[in-house]
């Protein structure tokens, strides 16, 4: 019975318990889980999306940054062009090859 209290042999109090309560309700049956071979194509289309949009979230921050730099007065605008002189170039090259890639690539049928 649930709730009987028994003492061992020690002088221990025990408390022995039902496994269930009586009408609980019985848990439903599980879904069998549905295997799917490893899609190759799926992974590689994400992974490039990924990284394209990476690259232009780059470009948008450091254009962004500038502004609010030189908004700010923090630096000048002659110290800014330096900075960006070596910086935007590669990132915009970087972002315009990957999307270039990643959109070409699917026009073209290919994964």
């Amino acid at each position: 019975m649930a709730g009987d209290k028994d003492t061992d042999p020690v002088g221990v109090e025990m408390v022995t318990l039902e496994a269930e309560p009586e009408g609980a309700p019985l848990p439903e049956a599980l879904e069998q889980p549905s295997t799917q071979p490893y899609d190759l194509a799926r992974d590689q289309e994400r992974t490039r999306g990924r990284i394209a949009g990476g690259l232009v979230g780059l470009l948008a921050l450091i254009v962004l940054f500038s502004f609010l730099t030189v908004w700010s007065a923090a630096a000048t605008p002659s110290d800014m062009k330096e900075l960006l002189a070596a910086l935007l170039g590669p990132v915009a090259v970087l972002a315009g090859s990957a999307t270039g890639f990643y959109f070409g690539g699917r026009g073209n049928g290919h994964a």
